[in-house]
């Protein structure tokens, strides 16, 4: 009896080409996600430095409001309100001979941080309900310039990467922290 049982020699054509093909899939796959994760990550930094910045401005407000204490001005000296969120009466805060300033000469001169220009915006805003109910509370005996004990400070921070404009905001409420009543 003859053995007509013939062996398998290798892969066909076919099997190699579906090979190929499962192996082009899997390598395309993990470019695109390491493709996602390094634009993930750019992004996550760039949010970082922007909140940071966002911070900084924030910061910067408070440090004019604690130097006016210091120098037995008012608490607000300095800070012009906001009367809308347009760029026309948006600020920056600067920094000169260790004083802190608004400059509302917007837009001002971009951040530049690894080659991103970031655009900080400050609003100094006077839509606080805490000022009304500080009001109620003294009856009406708040003794500074304005009457006002509070104002809204609200930071926008505007970056472009990837084609699309990015965006974070951050808000705090700051006050007289030493009242007179």
């Amino acid at each position: 009896m003859k053995n007509n049982c013939i062996k398998n020699q290798g892969f066909g054509l076919l099997e190699a080409i579906l090979a190929v093909g499962v192996l082009i899939i899997a390598v395309g796959s993990t470019a695109f996600l390491n493709r996602l994760i390094v634009r993930n990550s750019v992004l996550s930094l760039d949010r970082t430095q922007a909140y940071n910045l966002a911070q900084q401005g924030i910061e910067g407000v408070r440090a004019i409001r604690d130097t006016n204490w210091l120098n037995k001005r008012s608490w607000n000296e300095g800070m012009t309100l906001s009367r809308s969120e347009s760029d026309s009466e948006a600020y920056d805060v600067m920094q000169t001979n260790d004083n802190w300033m608004l400059s509302s000469n917007y837009p001002a001169k971009p951040i530049i941080i690894n080659n991103i220009d970031f655009k900080r915006k400050i609003f100094i805003l006077d839509d606080n309900p805490m000022n009304n109910e500080l009001k109620t509370r003294s009856n009406n005996e708040i003794n500074n310039a304005n009457g006002e004990q509070f104002v809204k400070i609200k930071v926008v921070v505007e970056w472009e990467s990837y084609g699309q404009t990015w965006k974070i905001e951050t808000t705090e409420y700051i006050g007289d922290w030493k009242p007179t009543f």
